[in-house]
Parts: structure tokens; sequence; C-alpha cells
């Protein structure tokens, strides 16, 4: 995905049928896209985001709210800024249970230098796993957030210990937090 990065912060919010509610003005002054042109529209439309492989991260049965209104969600994006333009960030998702109305908010921070340097150190996975952990989330319960076995999250787990230089998923969170990796 070579094209031009950008710096990038902003957020916005999306209805149960995944309609933006509200686009803000820093998601506005990085993606170039006014208020009046994102919200009504399907999130998918309006933010483009894409996965490191390139696959659509946002699309109309979108796993990142559904878990969000579980218990949060985070994964690394690319959105589209404008023609040939992109910005990679990091995409955070969490659900209301608002017994009116339930909403997701999906917050976006840019990779800075270092934070891109720190995301070599672990996988796309590893990163995803590292976040639930730091969420408080069990191993049976990332299991089943991931759709995956319990022996293959501890064996991620394991993984991410030992690609921080950790002795304990404690203190793995807390290099992940050094690094910035989560927040």
């Amino acid at each position: 995905m070579g094209s031009k990065v950008a710096p990038l912060a902003g957020a916005f919010i999306v209805s149960a049928d995944h309609r933006v509610l509200a686009w803000s003005e820093a998601l506005e002054a990085a993606t170039g896209l006014k208020p009046e042109h994102a919200i009504g529209r399907f999130c998918w439309e309006a933010l483009n985001a894409v996965d490191e492989a390139g696959r659509a991260v946002c699309a109309r049965d979108c796993v990142l709210a559904r878990e969000a209104m579980a218990a949060g969600r985070a994964a690394d994006v690319e959105i589209r800024l404008g023609p040939g333009a992109r910005a990679k960030a990091a995409l955070s998702t969490y659900g209301t249970r608002a017994p009116l109305r339930q909403v997701v908010v999906h917050v976006l921070v840019s990779h800075t230098p270092a934070r891109r340097e720190a995301d070599r150190v672990l996988s796309p996975r590893q990163l995803e796993i590292v976040r639930l952990l730091a969420a408080g989330r069990s191993t049976e319960e990332i299991a089943l957030s991931l759709r995956i076995t319990r022996p293959t999250t501890r064996n991620h787990i394991n993984a991410v210990i030992r690609r921080l230089g950790a002795r304990s998923r404690i203190e793995a969170v807390a290099r992940a937090r050094d690094l910035g990796l989560v927040t």
C-alpha cells in the first residue's frame, strides 16, 4: 500500500445500522470529508479503511462494530484521505449499550514514527492480543472474541510476552504501553 502517508486524528460515531451520526472536525481536517458529506452515509463508504493486507476493514457486517458492543476492539488500518492519499492509523472502537440507542464510537490516531517502529516488534495478531490483554480480557474472552481456540490464544499471549522481553502478561502490557502500542 505504497501511498502518501499523512498525520491523522479524529473520531466519528455510527448508529446500530452503521450510518455516520457524527464526524469530528479533526477527521474532516485529516480526510477532507466534510461532516455534511459523511453524516448519514454508511461508515464504510465514508472511511474506506483497509487492513495491512489491503482487505476492507469497514463493511456492511462490521466485525469491529459488532465486537465493540461486547467489549471494544482495536485494529490498525489505512484510510482514504483523498485521491491517491491514505493514512495509517490505530482504530479503536467502543460501543454503548444505552437502552434507547446503541451507537459505536470509532477513534483514529496516527502512527507516529516511534509507533511504526514498535509495530514491527509484533505481528498484527499479536498487537490485537496485547490490546485485548491491556483491556483486561482473559484468555477465554480473547479466544471467544477472536474466534480462535484457547491453546492458540495462549500461544499468541506467550509469543507477545517473549517478543516484548517480558516475564508476565502484566509486564507485557506495561512494555506495550511504553512503546505506544496500547493506551
